[in-house]
């Protein structure tokens, strides 16, 4: 009963913790589980006006999923449509691999992989109408990755690989072939280039995989992609002429050219796994992430070809030297060959999150097409030019086995070559019954919030085709805060005025913040105050007793986040002013008030007294106090000369009564 009644609690507040933060939204589902074959291609766009679309493989009908097709959802500045969730695929036939993006002035453009070629399908006005669909016919065209160019994004760029029919696939090698480069400014009716990308051909390499390149954004001018994994060098492919040339910039030199695994036995070597990513800056440099694996080819013919144990995500930039084909040029264990640097270049790796010193991993679950422990990596820059880069990484001690990868963030900290905190996207409640992978990140953002889509999967790895049941992946729209760690808050508050009377009410504003931002509660304590205590977000509160009072908030995610603010006499209640003074025997007058910074205080007793007052600002800070001995009658003077004009409050103190007048400073 004990498991039963904690699994509930779970539930419960996963539940809680999903409904209370919209940010986070189910845009669609899937039965199929394999997004990409390697890189991860643009899934999401984010459009100037702040709407976004969103694609995705998408099919129901396991194992064979002769259904395959495109799954589209459209947030339209308020909400998402498409929900419940899209059933019918964008696309008239069977397609796979989709990559979407802007198009025309108000338009978008997405091309998938189909039976007989890529379909291209066109909306002009994004998120309403029919798709216009055509074909870039060819057989063996596979996994097509587009991005649009030009002041109106009305020049198509298309990669493509056209797959070599006569190589027998393999566990390490799907499909290989060699990438082609095709554009279109005529919203693909034609293609002015169609051509195998120079420099990427037979002569330097033996093909590349399935999915082995993907596109940056168009930047200041430039287009540019990266391509490669295990098998080939990484290159960057960058063209300033709108395609028409291209420079290569090889940025990893692989240690055995033309590799094939199991044709001969080679040494283990450090290298990419296969996920990379890239993006350009505002002045077109490209930035590049890549994720790290071990490899060696045995002719063996084991199936065994990679260490399952080995992973890191590695960034770099134009302004770096290039990696060599050392074996350890990229081993990110400190080896006295290794050309990585941590937190410079080598900025991820799996996190200890016990704090044990070691990595204690729960086991092998399954892999996925990039075999290391840390891959899909994603990179983009937002408008201050800083670095954000997620990726999905193994889990260490997973709550149960189906949260084996979580998706991480690192950011580079602003007008700095330093990167901040590690990030877990995934440690929120509701994620502990799925492991989060093929994240798509935004290329487009404002300077604080990153936005991507992934897939939520029940069952770590790819699915089993001989399961009696095949589960259901969710796709899912997620926010990254920069500078805010997930399921993290920070208490704050401050209060209309701090000095008052008695009978007079004090209405509070609340500053705090945390992640997810609608998931916070408030648990307010007011010492003196009606009611004493209150979960509102503003409370308003009264005090009828004279004194002063401490304010306490705390503010509270479940169980998982809480911060507490305390402000120690906080709040001072005076006595009701408006009563005549002379009848409990004083003599009152000030002048001039309003004043410029002196003032003239007469006081008058019906007996000898000793006096003390006070002139206290609006934030309750005493700016003046003098203690004054007076017999029958006393002037005074009140210098508050250097302090800034506004309301100030004076309180004359005397044989146990208190007397409460307004000063009004002005210049």
């Amino acid at each position: 009963m004990k498991k039963i009644t904690i699994l509930f609690v779970f539930l419960f507040a996963a539940s809680f913790l999903y409904c209370q933060n919209p940010d986070e939204v189910i845009i669609g589902n899937t039965f199929y589980d394999l997004q990409t074959w390697r890189a991860m291609q643009n899934r999401v766009y984010e459009f100037e006006d702040g709407t976004i679309g969103s694609v995705w493989n998408q099919a129901e009908n396991w194992p064979v999923f002769p259904d395959k097709g495109v799954g589209y959802s459209y947030y339209n500045g308020d909400q998402w449509n498409g929900l419940p969730f899209p059933e019918i695929s964008i696309t008239s036939g069977w397609a796979t691999f989709p990559s979407y993006t802007a198009f025309g002035e108000n338009g978008e453009i997405c091309i998938s992989q189909g039976a007989n070629g890529l379909i291209i399908s066109v909306r002009e006005e994004k998120g309403t109408g029919n798709w216009d669909e055509s074909y870039f016919p060819g057989n063996g065209l596979k996994h097509p990755v587009v991005v649009t160019s030009g002041p109106n994004h009305d020049t198509i760029n298309l990669l493509y690989l056209v797959a070599d029919p006569l190589f027998p696939e393999t566990p390490a090698q799907a499909s290989r072939g060699f990438i082609h480069y095709a554009r279109s400014q005529d919203g693909g009716q034609s293609w002015d280039i169609d051509m195998e990308i120079p420099g990427l051909g037979s002569d330097e390499y033996l093909g590349f995989t399935i999915g082995s390149y993907i596109w940056a954004e168009p930047k200041a001018g430039a287009i540019a992609f990266v391509a490669g994994d295990y098998l080939t060098d990484l290159v960057l492919m960058k063209s300033t002429d709108e395609g028409e040339t291209w420079q290569k910039t090889i940025v990893w030199e692989h240690p055995y050219p033309k590799f094939e695994i199991f044709t001969f036995d080679s040494d283990t070597f450090y290298c990419n796994d296969g996920g990379i990513s890239v993006a350009l800056d505002s002045e077109g440099q490209a930035n590049i992430a890549f994720t790290l694996s071990k490899v060696f080819s045995s002719t063996a013919q084991d199936t065994i070809w990679y260490d399952p144990l080995v992973g890191g995500v590695v960034y770099w930039n134009e302004g770096m030297d290039a990696f060599s084909d050392n074996i350890n040029a990229l081993n990110p264990y400190g080896h006295p060959d290794s050309e990585l640097e941590e937190d410079f270049n080598l900025i991820g790796w799996v996190q200890d999150i016990d704090g044990n010193g070691q990595i204690d991993l729960a086991g092998n679950f399954g892999t996925y097409p990039t075999p290391g422990l840390c891959t899909m990596p994603q990179i983009t820059l937002n408008d201050l030019n800083q670095i954000v880069v997620v990726w999905s990484s193994v889990n260490e001690n997973p709550s149960f086995d189906t949260d084996y990868r979580h998706t991480w963030f690192r950011a580079s900290i602003e007008d700095s070559e330093d990167w901040g905190d590690f990030a877990d996207l995934n440690n929120d409640l509701v994620f502990i019954f799925s492991e989060v992978v093929y994240p798509s990140l935004m290329q487009s953002s404002n300077s604080d919030i990153i936005n991507f889509v992934s897939q939520m999967d029940g069952e770590p790895g790819l699915s089993n085709p001989e399961l009696p049941v095949y589960p259901e992946n969710d796709i899912v729209f997620l926010p990254v805060y920069l500078g805010w760690d997930p399921v993290t808050v920070t208490a704050g508050f401050e209060a209309d005025t701090t000095i008052i009377h008695i009978g007079d009410t004090v209405f509070f504003t609340n500053t705090s913040y945390g992640y997810p931002p609608n998931s916070i509660t408030y648990n307010w304590s007011f010492e003196g105050g009606t009611p004493l205590t209150s979960n509102d977000i503003d409370p308003s509160i009264a005090y009828n007793t004279e004194g002063v009072y401490d304010v306490t908030l705390t503010a509270s995610i479940l169980a998982l986040a809480a911060n507490t603010l305390l402000k120690e006499e906080y709040i001072s209640v005076l006595p009701l002013t408006g009563i005549d003074e002379t009848e409990k025997g004083l003599v009152l007058q000030i002048y001039p008030n309003p004043g410029n910074g002196v003032f003239k205080l007469e006081l008058g007793f019906l007996q000898s007294a000793t006096i003390e007052y006070r002139v206290y600002d609006l934030l309750g800070n005493v700016v003046a106090n003098e203690e004054v001995s007076i017999n029958d009658k006393a002037t005074h003077t009140i210098n508050l000369n250097g302090q800034p004009e506004g309301v100030y409050f004076l309180n004359i103190m005397s044989g146990g009564r208190s007397y409460i007048r307004k000063l009004v400073l002005r210049d």
